[in-house]
């Protein structure tokens, strides 16, 4: 009978990340139309898992399907990321700030500001470009504390993770699908 090696904390930590990634991209997707598609009120809409709903992420709510008064949000741009309806267009809908464990990007504004349960959605619109972003994070982060700081490009997308104790980072930073020259900043945090 051949015998199992355990991995190695370091190798059971890099195939977990190799697989949050690409889950972290969607939930991100799905939280931002979720936030970005609530009405004029600038809450988002009471769907599964919304931060906004009052229910835990992941828990149904009895909200049913959209009433026929509702207006869908359209995402056409051409270009533009499946799922971001660009984050500097959209209308303010801040409920809670940035953790203080996370440093802020100088300048920037925000634009989405959710949490519950200790995990955060925060989505930021800054007018410098995306490397100049990504570089702040890349040295911010370890200098607040932040470990195993990883970055990874995906197009024009750059995106840092990190680690402090039990919490968790992910800054996701890329252009704006609807205001040319624009960035667009989301941050989303657990364990904080």
């Amino acid at each position: 009978m051949r015998r199992r090696h355990p991995r190695s904390p370091l190798a059971a930590r890099r195939a977990a990340r190799s697989l949050c990634a690409p889950l972290a991209l969607l939930l991100l997707a799905l939280l931002l139309l979720a936030a970005c598609s609530g009405g004029s009120s600038g809450q988002t809409s009471g769907g599964v898992g919304s931060l906004g709903s009052g229910a835990p992420a992941g828990s149904a709510t009895s909200a049913g399907p959209p009433a026929a008064t509702d207006t869908p949000v359209e995402l056409t741009t051409p270009g533009a990321p499946v799922g971001f309806a660009g984050l500097c267009a959209q209308k303010p809908s801040v409920s809670a700030q940035l953790p203080a464990a996370v440093p802020a990007y100088p300048g920037a504004q925000i634009h989405l500001g959710q949490s519950a349960n200790g995990s955060g959605l925060f989505g930021f619109c800054t007018n410098d470009g995306v490397a100049a972003v990504d570089s702040y994070y890349a040295a911010q982060l370890p200098a607040a504390g932040w470990q195993h700081v990883s970055n990874s490009t995906i197009d024009a997308t750059q995106q840092l993770m990190a680690d402090k104790g039990n919490a968790h980072v992910i800054v996701t930073i890329l252009p704006d699908s609807q205001v040319s020259g624009a960035t667009d900043l989301i941050i989303t945090t657990s364990g904080l």
